[in-house]
């Protein structure tokens, strides 16, 4: 009988390091999904802990038990503008050129949950809940309300926008919902079983009837353009305007002249 030959084995050998790869690679994406699963918020929230110094006030409202922070620009006058920033806003910097873009307008800011000295830790129920009790309060002393949002702060901004005191909205570098932002992130990844705290914007948009700004960035490498633009297209006809700012990035759209005007509710 003839000894098996060296090269009959190869084939073996190699089927077997295929197995021992693919599921090494199985089992580093399944531990990849559950680091990402736990460390969401981690990703979705980055919570800014002071606050810009000196000139901004700053005034304190209850909510679930907490005490939460809103940086303010006090007036009596029948128009407030709520500001909703982004993960990582220092809200209170915000503020002053709110405040030049419509001087007529008393500014509120919140800090969310566990941001600039507010209490607690962010979440989207917690942040909406926080966003409504708010909300009661500004139209308690004033008739109307701008309702401005920036990055995540678009998709608690657009949760207010049916309520009868709101005159407009404006949404800068917005997103149709965060599985659409998280999709282009992590595309190997089933974001939609994942995904904790959704923003689901695209729900609310065939909501709004109020005249809305959509402002977008042709450079964000933070929210997909996309994003953005399947929010536009989920608002009813003729309610939203958009703006496309082709140069613009995530973090200097906001200074921008054509965003500017956007706020003041001009074009």
């Amino acid at each position: 009988m003839s000894a098996a030959s060296p090269s009959a084995g190869r084939p073996r050998r190699a089927l077997r390091l295929g197995f021992r790869l693919v599921r090494a690679a199985a089992i580093a994406w399944i531990l990849f999904c559950v680091a990402l699963f736990f460390g969401q918020r981690y990703l979705i929230f980055n919570p800014s802990k002071g606050r810009s110094a000196g000139e901004v006030p700053t005034e304190s409202f209850r909510s679930d038990g907490l005490t939460l922070l809103v940086s303010t620009r006090p007036r009596e006058t029948d128009t407030a503008v709520l500001y909703f920033g982004g993960n990582a806003d220092d809200v209170s910097r915000a503020v002053p050129g709110l405040a030049t873009d419509l001087p007529d307008a008393a500014v509120y800011a919140p800090h969310y949950r566990g941001y600039g000295g507010s209490e607690g830790s962010p979440s989207e129920a917690g942040i909406v809940a926080d966003a409504e009790r708010l909300y009661d309060i500004v139209v308690g002393r004033h008739r109307r309300v701008i309702l401005v949002g920036r990055s995540l702060g678009t998709g608690v901004a657009i949760r207010l926008a049916t309520r009868p005191e709101v005159a407009r909205l404006v949404l800068i570098t917005p997103y149709d919902g965060l599985d659409t932002v998280a999709r282009s992130r992590f595309p190997f990844v089933p974001v939609g079983l994942l995904l904790r705290d959704r923003f689901e914007s695209r729900d609310w948009a065939p909501r709004v009837s109020v005249p809305t700004w959509v402002v977008i960035g042709g450079r964000d490498v933070v929210i997909p353009r996309e994003a953005g633009e399947a929010l536009f297209r989920a608002f009813p006809a003729g309610v939203a305007r958009r703006v496309f700012l082709p140069d613009a990035g995530h973090n200097d759209i906001f200074g921008l002249a054509a965003c500017r005007r956007a706020i003041r509710g001009e074009g």
